[in-house]
């Protein structure tokens, strides 16, 4: 269970990877990638499942999408993805276990656009109503979005931006996400929203509640 002391070198403004790095295990890099067999090689000698990075981000968080950037974060392919988040949850990892930012294994997922991997999740116990603690977009004071969190939903409608990346509206991971919200009757918000809309439509009322 060595750990990673820093990020790495292919982590820079150029490959726009927003994965903290340090702390990082083995197991942890794996299973980022989806590499089952190595996720298993590495358990059968000892490997600790349950460790996380400094930034809280564990082997569930980094599979399941927290750090993806597309077109840059390797990944075997789909089908592994889902069996290594399958593999995670069957370990015992929490489907609702956030990293220090208040991001879920389910808001990677969204972000990523995988809905194998969503109903995976939800059906495990990930909660679709979880909130981050909130984007660049919103940690400035002076930025109209100051202070406004994030749920699964608003990665995949492409709210959210991380790292250096643009958002990415992912429409039928949406789509789905809206369903499954809809079955357990809870709020919903409309499709095809712009940050605009968060501004006037949630955000203003959130501040009415605070003042």
């Amino acid at each position: 269970n060595p750990r990673a002391k820093d990020n790495t070198l292919t982590r820079t403004i150029f490959t726009m990877q927003w994965f903290y790095e340090a702390g990082a295990t083995p197991f942890v890099r794996a299973s980022q990638s989806s590499d089952t067999a190595l996720m298993q090689l590495l358990l059968d000698y000892g490997a600790d499942p349950f460790m996380a990075t400094d930034n809280g981000d564990t082997a569930l968080t980094a599979s399941a999408g927290i750090g993806w950037v597309e077109g840059v974060t390797y990944e075997r392919s789909p089908k592994e993805n889902v069996d290594a988040i399958r593999m995670l949850l069957d370990l015992g990892l929490d489907p609702n276990g956030a990293n220090r930012e208040g991001r879920t294994p389910l808001m990677g997922a969204a972000l990523k656009g995988r809905n194998e991997a969503v109903q995976l999740l939800v059906d495990r116990g990930a909660k679709l109503d979880q909130r981050d603690g909130g984007s660049r977009d919103t940690d400035n004071n002076v930025s109209v979005l100051a202070g406004h969190t994030w749920q699964a939903i608003d990665y995949a409608d492409g709210l959210v931006r991380v790292g250096v990346q643009s958002a990415v509206n992912r429409a039928e991971t949406a789509a789905l996400l809206r369903k499954l919200m809809t079955d357990r009757g809870l709020p919903v918000p409309p499709p095809n929203r712009v940050i605009e809309s968060i501004c006037v439509v949630e955000l203003c009322q959130e501040r009415g509640v605070k003042k």
